[in-house]
């Protein structure tokens, strides 16, 4: 029960809650009375018999902490020693009650919760001075000030209870996609990891992406994420031309410190291109008569994505020839036969070379070496 409660009050009755003792001191003097709570059989205005009136502190060498509550009416004037209001869950958000300490005396006085044991062990208890907004822990420290009255001097605080919620947070992780290269006919998606490490509520309002010709945005361009909850979200890279492209996708939120988080885009568009791709590095036809010929043949294949376009093909070297196509163009994944003769009119060793001149822009000219002997006779 508390004190200066009557017993038979309905107060008492299956009535659970919390309170706080203020106390206020400087020297010998002191002011323990004044009491802040929540009480199931609480009201957050006036409850008569419970909230009670401040008498008049002494005439002279005071320390006086009251609630003024002017609407509340009492004959012993508008200040309270108790201010009870009805219990309410504070594990998500807080409740504030002011006080003033009234006091003649010069010099420092000091403030603290003298009893706060029943007060939820989850709840913050905070003092703010509101003449400096210096703001204390009333669960670990006092908080002193220095009143130095030619006359009684009030100053007024609040006394504040609850769990503050820290505001939303986003944290996206990586901060920079980078697709690397990618061909400019086809795309390639990265994600992005989104979390709310705040308390409240996180609400995405937009996500957009800059440089939309390159990048596109996937999926719902709002989100709305809990305490400690993720999402992942796609960019995807689509080059329509050759060369290093950058954008950026930007995150709108409620969060107040990045309101607007920019997450930065790269990548490398590669032009289509042939390849050329011959299977040997040499074409030999090791012996031949002298005064006779011999055919031997390859294949020259594209293995790119677009058509291989030859231009010219060349051979040189004595006793060496080519009389097909100098100019052809090999498909996609497809391949074309080249045929050289080899004729030589003399005995010996013979070397040449065919070149290939083709559109592929590694490789524009792909060389085979050709090698064979004149003889006059079939070594067997």
């Amino acid at each position: 029960m508390l004190d200066k409660v009557a017993p038979n009050n309905i107060f008492h009755l299956n009535n659970f809650g919390w309170s706080l003792k203020l106390k206020a001191v400087s020297g010998a003097v002191l002011d323990t009375t004044a009491m802040a709570g929540m009480f199931a059989n609480a009201t957050d205005g006036y409850d008569i018999g419970i909230d009670l009136p401040k008498a008049p502190p002494a005439p002279s060498n005071f320390i006086d902490v009251y609630f003024p509550r002017d609407a509340w009416g009492s004959a012993l004037g508008p200040n309270y020693e108790r201010d009870f209001k009805l219990r309410t869950d504070l594990s998500a958000t807080t409740s504030t009650w002011t006080f003033t300490v009234n006091s003649d005396i010069s010099g420092n006085i000091t403030l603290s919760a003298a009893s706060f044991a029943d007060v939820p062990s989850n709840y913050a208890i905070s003092l703010k001075d509101l003449t400096t907004t210096t703001v204390t822990d009333l669960r670990t420290a006092t908080y002193t000030y220095n009143n130095s009255p030619a006359e009684a001097n009030s100053r007024n605080f609040e006394l504040t209870i609850g769990v503050t919620l820290s505001e939303p947070g986003i944290v996206v992780n990586p901060t920079t996609l980078d697709f690397g290269t990618v061909k400019t006919d086809a795309s390639k998606a990265l994600g992005v990891l989104i979390t709310n490490t705040g308390d409240r509520v996180l609400n995405i309002t937009n996500m957009a992406v800059d440089g939309s010709i390159h990048y596109s945005f996937e999926g719902s361009t709002t989100a709305t994420l809990n305490k400690d909850d993720t999402t992942t979200v796609y960019v995807r890279f689509h080059p329509k031309t050759a060369g290093t492209l950058t954008g950026t996708l930007t995150v709108t939120s409620n969060d107040p410190d990045n309101g607007s988080l920019v997450v930065n885009l790269t990548g490398i568009g590669q032009s289509l291109s042939p390849n050329i791709s011959v299977w040997l590095d040499t074409l030999k036809f090791g012996d031949v008569i002298a005064g006779n010929s011999s055919d031997l043949g390859f294949r020259v294949s594209n293995t790119g994505d677009t058509a291989l376009t030859v231009s010219n093909v060349v051979a040189t070297g004595t006793g060496f020839s080519y009389s097909g196509d100098t100019g052809f163009t090999v498909n996609i994944n497809d391949s074309s036969e080249v045929t050289v003769r080899f004729a030589p009119v003399t005995t010996g060793d013979f070397t040449g070379t065919l070149t290939i001149t083709s559109n592929d822009p590694d490789t524009p000219t792909k060389v085979v070496i050709l090698s064979g002997k004149g003889t006059t006779i079939i070594l067997i």
